[in-house]
C-alpha cells in the first residue's frame, strides 16, 4: 500500500500553464529571439567543439593564438547574450554583432 498523497500531483502541462510571478512567461518573441541567439552561436561554435575547446584549455594545450580566438569568443558569446536580452526587454530587433574572424582557428583543429 502506498502512504503517496496523489491529490497535488500536476501533470506537465498543467505546470506549464500556471505563471510563476517571479518568472512571468515568456512571450513568442522572446522566445523567437533567444533561439536565434542560440542558433548564430551554435553555427560558429557547435557544442563539440566548446567542449573540445575548453578541454584544451583546461589543461593548458592551446597556443597563443587559439587562446586569443577562445577569449574573443567568448566575448563574442556574451555580446550575443546582451544583445538578445536587450532586445527582449526592449521588444526590439537585435543587431547581431559579428563573430570573430579567428573562431576559424578553433573549428578547424577542434
Amino acid at each position: 500500500m502506498s502512504q503517496i498523497d496523489f491529490s497535488k500531483a500536476r501533470d506537465l502541462p498543467t505546470l506549464a500553464a500556471q505563471e510563476d510571478p517571479a518568472h512571468p512567461a515568456l512571450s513568442d518573441h522572446a522566445i523567437q529571439l533567444k533561439q536565434a541567439c542560440s542558433r548564430r552561436i551554435s553555427q560558429e561554435l557547435d557544442l563539440h567543439t566548446l567542449i573540445n575547446v575548453q578541454t584544451a584549455a583546461v589543461v593548458g594545450r592551446l597556443s597563443q593564438e587559439e587562446t586569443r580566438a577562445l577569449a574573443e569568443g567568448q566575448r563574442w558569446i556574451e555580446e550575443m547574450l546582451r544583445t538578445a536580452r536587450h532586445a527582449v526587454a526592449e521588444g526590439t530587433d537585435p543587431d547581431w554583432p559579428a563573430a570573430p574572424a579567428n573562431l576559424s582557428v578553433l573549428r578547424a583543429t577542434y
